[in-house]
Formats: C-alpha cells, structure tokens, sequence
C-alpha cells in the first residue's frame, strides 16, 4: 500500500485487514500526511500476523517529531468541535509492545502528540512494564505524563491488565491509577477491567472523572460500597455505569 504521497490524507481506517503487514505503516510513517501533521485519526485494530508493531513505533515517532511544527501546521480541519485531539485505535493487536509506544514519549520542554481518543482493547503485552536492566518502566504512564493525555477524552483499556497473582495485581492496579491521573480531567469514556479497580483507582477516577459520561469497570470485584459512593460524588455527569459482570458484553453496546 503506497501511502507516501498522500499528503492529504487525515484519516486511515485498516482495521481487520489481515494481510497487511509492517510495511505499509513504516510507508505511512514516511508519508507526507504525517510529516505536513495532517494524519490525525488512525485505526489498526485487529491485524494479521503479518503487524507485529514495529511498523506503529516508526509511525509514533515521526507523529510525536512533528509536534514540534504546531505552531505553522494548522490543526486537522475535520477534528470534531467536541472532540479534538489525534485518534489512535490499536484495540485486538497481540503483537504490540510496550516498547512500541516510547516514540509517544515525548521530552522534557517538548510538545507531545495530544490524543483525544486512544482505544486499546485486548493489548495485554502494550500494558506490561517494559523492564531496562533492573528498572521497570510503565511507558503508557510516562506517556500520560508527559502531556499526551491532557485532552484526551476517550480512553479504553479492557483486557489489558489480567493478572495471575496478588502482587501482579496490586502492580497493575498502581499502573493503570497513574494512567487515570495523568489525564487532564476531560474523559468521557473510561472503559478498564480485569479487576483493577481497587481503592487507588478509583480514587484516581473520582480526582478525574468530573466529566464522565460512561464508565466501565467490569468484572471489578474489589469495588466496595466506599468506592461506589466515591465515584457517584465524583463523576455527577455518569449516565452509563457498568461495574459486575464481563466487559466483552460492552462490544456490543
């Protein structure tokens, strides 16, 4: 798929094309679309084998590159007045690491891509740490902090933070409220489960969910009375609440 010239191009929908491979994103990553930061709206979800995410790292890094020209590239003019900001749909790629999201991280003093949507369903091994030496780095939190989460108003990480264990919990659990807090307090959509919505996240919920309009907590079985009360205190704007049960009944909502 030759996309290095369409330099108009602004949104790219390729989901559930199964014979595509790493080549036509590192093409994209090349593009001028990307490079004039037009390309704002992106949706890989459910690729074939042939992606394993190298292709999505090269593309990351050339959106975070041109970050630093907002100031004479002019902002998508289709972005949605209620919903601006880059849209990002990886949802249903096993294949996507940790280490392919580093492009989004963007320096210190440097303009970051800002997302208005990032969607992420069933991107288990995205969630995991990525572990350099003896350090072990959240990357979709230093993401978050480093400003890409700011406008973002749509976040969904179903089954993204199973875990086998108590400790490999409690450490999800610690990395998904660091995700919540590093949003800057406009989510409209907050879709997690896999049983990580205990005390410290849904403390990190209520301090950011004053505009929520639907959230998903799913098959969170350690949600108490406390967190409940919490959350209708905190998130006065809810009119979908999913909490027991199994978020795959989401998918067709």
């Amino acid at each position: 798929m030759q996309l290095d010239t369409c330099s108009l191009l602004e949104r790219l929908n390729v989901s559930h094309c199964t014979r595509l491979t790493d080549a036509s994103l590192n093409g994209l990553a090349d593009s001028k679309a990307v490079a004039y930061g037009r390309l704002w709206d992106l949706d890989i979800s459910d690729l074939g084998p042939g992606f394993t995410g190298a292709g999505l790292s090269a593309l990351l890094i050339e959106w975070t590159r041109t970050q630093r020209y907002v100031d004479v590239i002019p902002a998508p003019s289709t972005w949605e007045e209620d919903a601006p900001g880059y849209r990002l749909n990886i949802s249903y790629n096993d294949k996507i690491l940790a280490e392919h999201l580093l492009g989004l991280v963007a320096l210190p003093g440097m303009p970051c891509v800002q997302f208005g949507q990032f969607l992420a369903d069933d991107c288990s091994k995205m969630a995991a740490p990525l572990i350099l030496g003896t350090y072990s780095l959240n990357v979709l939190g230093e993401v978050a902090n480093s400003g890409s989460f700011d406008q973002l108003q749509t976040l969904d990480l179903r089954r993204c933070f199973a875990a086998s264990t108590q400790e490999s919990l409690e450490k999800n659990e610690a990395a998904l409220a660091r995700i919540i807090r590093g949003t800057g307090g406009r989510l409209k959509r907050l879709l997690i489960d896999d049983g990580c919505a205990g005390a410290d996240v849904v403390e990190a919920i209520a301090s950011k969910g004053s505009q929520l309009e639907e959230l998903s907590i799913c098959d969170c079985r350690g949600v108490s009375d406390a967190g409940l009360q919490a959350l209708a205190a905190a998130c006065k704007q809810l009119t979908r609440l999913y909490v027991g049960g199994d978020s795959r009944c989401l998918d067709t909502v």
